[in-house]
């Protein structure tokens, strides 16, 4: 009698591990699978963004800010005039490349006494998104850049290209750009410039 209420009771234990086992089984998976969808659910964030960003954008504005050893030297905004033939548009491809045009056309406004006279610039390049940076050889042309207006040899730092906004019909970029220029001592320029698209 001792043995059949032995084995009894060790029945029992053994199908109450056994729905504890299984429960912390059922509890283990059911965390695993809420770990995979929010994990693919990120993944289809950066896909939309791959895809929101293809074709043609259109500069309306490009506001600069020039810091030249830690003090602002510049802060002015370029807009998109027809009048003068001002414009610059940017163009992401299914395929990963990009290209961009600029023209600026400054006619009789007086932005700057750093600001260039006519000028003209286009790239071709590579880019990939992640994390809302753009990645590759991509670079956005807008209408003016220090690093290539500056007096000396200019020495590229960093570069960053950030997506600020993106949705049908806005992209706005922002570009940190950090370099140094050797001319009368050697100086650091961090160029902040903010790009507003429209399609």
């Amino acid at each position: 009698m001792i043995n059949a209420n032995f084995a009894t009771n060790q029945l029992v234990i053994n199908r109450f591990v056994m729905k504890i086992f299984y429960r912390a089984l059922l509890t283990a998976s059911c965390f695993m699978l809420a770990c995979c969808l929010f994990s693919c659910k990120n993944d289809k964030g950066d896909v939309s963004q791959q895809t929101l960003i293809l074709g043609k954008w259109n500069l309306q504005q490009q506001h600069l800010v020039l810091l030249i050893d830690g003090v602002k030297t510049v802060d002015t905004v370029f807009n998109a005039d027809a009048a003068t033939n001002t414009y610059a548009y940017l163009v992401f491809n299914t395929n990963g490349t990009d290209s961009s045009r600029s023209v600026y056309n400054p006619g009789t406004l007086n932005l700057e006494t750093h600001a260039p006279g006519a000028s003209r610039a286009s790239s071709i390049g590579t880019y990939s998104i992640a994390n809302s940076i753009i990645n590759g050889t991509f670079g956005a042309s807008g209408w003016y850049s220090f690093a290539t207006g500056s007096t000396g040899a200019a020495t590229q730092e960093s570069e960053v290209y950030q997506i600020t906004l993106l949705s049908v019909s806005n992209l706005d970029l922002q570009e940190q750009l950090s370099f140094t220029v050797t001319n009368n001592g050697t100086h650091t320029y961090q160029e902040t410039s903010e790009f507003y698209y429209t399609k």
